[in-house]
């Protein structure tokens, strides 16, 4: 990204006795220095399916703002874990999951917060 920030950050609502993640939070903020990028961006964002992908998934929600006076976008996605399908969760990770065809994800809270910092993200369990 040319001269600007990305903020990226998951909150994850789980179930400690079960090791299940009932909720996720994904928001990630973008701010860049010039509006050439800023609007090249907006048009990226606004011409991207997500909106239009996420809206009739039971158990998603998806809200997109772009902030012109601070050059910035701000993105937010909240999945449900006991409404949400499998088949959808495994077409919003791009596959990347194999919890297709069974009726809700199990999702292991351990076994994500292990993954996560494999990849060099720091997580807390409360």
């Amino acid at each position: 990204m040319n001269g600007g920030v990305m903020e990226v950050s998951s909150d994850f609502e789980y179930n400690k006795d079960k090791d299940i993640i009932l909720s996720q939070k994904q928001h990630t903020l973008i701010t860049v220095s010039d509006q050439n990028t800023y609007d090249q961006m907006v048009q990226t964002f606004q011409a991207s399916q997500q909106a239009n992908d996420y809206k009739d998934i039971k158990g998603v929600s998806y809200s997109f703002e772009n902030n012109d006076e601070n050059l910035s976008i701000d993105e937010t996605i909240d999945i449900n874990f006991n409404t949400i399908s499998s088949d959808d969760y495994h077409v919003m990770v791009n596959g990347q999951t194999d919890v297709k065809g069974t009726s809700s994800p199990i999702i292991s809270a351990t076994k994500t917060k292990e993954n996560l910092e494999s990849m060099g993200f720091v997580c807390e369990m409360q």
